[in-house]
């Protein structure tokens, strides 16, 4: 069952956070990308917790998507005269989202991502234009 969980998790960064394909070119960018998703990750999980605490509600089984769709709307800033009330609410409502127990769950391990139905570029895109007809522009 620990596994179980650690695959979610591992779902969550990829699908839920958006990091299933990268976006970058360069080693570099990668890097930098992986390392925004990780904190965004952990931050937002830290607002679970809190959640879960101040709710008495398991932090492990409140919903990750719920989280990120409560937090999205009180985003970019929480209006300074009423942090704390905002807060609070947004607590109560990452709180609300939790699964129910679901002993024994097995899912089949499976790709999800559909292999597109174009051939992979090997020659360089200017190439590829010349070769188009006068007719496609």
């Amino acid at each position: 069952s620990r596994r179980w969980e650690i695959e979610v998790d591992f779902r969550h960064l990829k699908v839920t956070m958006q990091m299933d394909v990268l976006r970058g070119h360069s080693p570099e960018v990668v890097e930098k990308e992986f390392w925004v998703h990780m904190l965004a990750y952990n931050l937002l999980r830290s607002l679970m917790w809190d959640a879960g605490e101040r709710y008495a509600e398991t932090p492990t089984k409140l919903g990750l998507k719920g989280a990120i769709q409560h937090l999205l709307p009180h985003w970019p800033p929480f209006r300074r005269k009423r942090l704390a009330v905002e807060f609070a609410d947004l607590l109560a409502l990452i709180a609300a989202e939790w699964f129910p127990f679901r002993p024994g769950r097995v899912e089949p391990r499976v790709r999800k991502r559909r292999p597109k139905q174009y051939t992979l570029m090997t020659i360089p895109r200017h190439k590829l234009k010349n070769m188009l007809p006068m007719e496609n522009f």
